[in-house]
C-alpha cells in the first residue's frame, strides 16, 4: 500500500484493498491499522469473509461434526466429550503459549500443527465483527455471501456486518445465489469444484 501511494500514476485518495476468505481478515486488519502503519484505506471489499475468530470456527465446525457423527451412531457421545475436551485443550494452549502438541489424536493434527500454529495463533487475535466496527468513518464497503458458499454461511457472514452496524461506513451487502466459496457459478455444494473452469 506504501509502494502504490507513492506512485505518481496512483492517486493515494482512492486506494482500496480487498480480500477473499482469510484475506478478508487482513484487509481488515490494513483498513482498521492493525496490521500497522498504512495510507489511508479508501475502500474495503470483503468477500465471503472469515466471520468469527479462528479458533472459534474450527471448534464449530469440529462440534457440527461431532454432533452429526453422535446422531448417525458412528461415534458414542462418551467419545464426542473426550475429543471436545481435547480441542478445547489444544486451543487454550494455543491461544497461551502460541504453540500445539505434534500428532494430535481425533483428526486434530490436520488442524491444527506445529508448522500452522504461529498463523493460527495470530489470525485468532482477532474477531472480524470488531475489527468490522473500527473502519473509518465514511469508507465503502463491499460485502458478500452467497448461499451455496458451504466454507462461510450468509448467517456467519451476517455476524461480520453487524460490526459495521457499529462504525459509520457504507455498506453494500450483497447475497449472491448459486455462488462457490471461490466465487464461481456452482451449486454443487461439494467443494470439489473450485479449480474448475467455470464462470465468475
Amino acid at each position: 500500500m506504501a509502494f502504490l501511494a507513492k506512485e505518481k500514476s496512483v492517486n493515494d485518495q482512492e486506494l482500496g484493498v480487498f480480500g477473499h476468505s482469510e484475506g478478508a481478515l487482513f484487509a481488515l486488519l490494513l483498513a482498521t491499522g492493525h496490521a500497522g502503519s498504512t495510507p489511508p484505506i479508501h475502500a474495503l471489499g470483503l468477500f465471503e469473509p472469515l466471520s468469527q475468530r479462528y479458533l472459534d470456527l474450527i471448534t464449530v465446525r469440529v462440534d457440527a461434526s461431532l454432533t452429526a457423527q453422535v446422531k448417525s451412531g458412528a461415534i458414542t457421545k462418551s467419545l464426542a466429550r473426550t475429543v471436545e475436551n481435547d480441542l478445547e485443550s489444544s486451543i487454550t494452549r494455543l491461544r497461551a503459549t502460541g504453540t500445539v502438541r505434534a500428532n494430535l489424536l481425533y483428526g486434530f493434527a490436520n488442524l491444527l500443527n506445529p508448522s500452522d500454529a504461529r498463523f493460527l495463533a495470530q489470525a485468532d487475535k482477532f474477531d472480524p465483527v470488531v475489527l468490522a466496527s473500527h473502519v473509518a468513518q465514511g469508507t465503502p464497503v463491499l460485502l458478500t455471501c452467497s448461499n451455496d458458499d458451504i466454507q462461510v454461511s450468509c448467517d456467519e457472514v451476517n455476524r461480520v456486518s453487524r460490526g459495521f452496524d457499529n462504525s459509520t461506513s457504507h455498506l453494500d451487502f450483497m447475497h449472491l445465489a448459486s455462488v462457490d466459496h471461490v466465487l464461481k457459478v456452482d451449486a454443487s455444494l461439494t467443494g470439489s469444484d473450485y479449480t474448475k473452469n467455470f464462470p465468475f
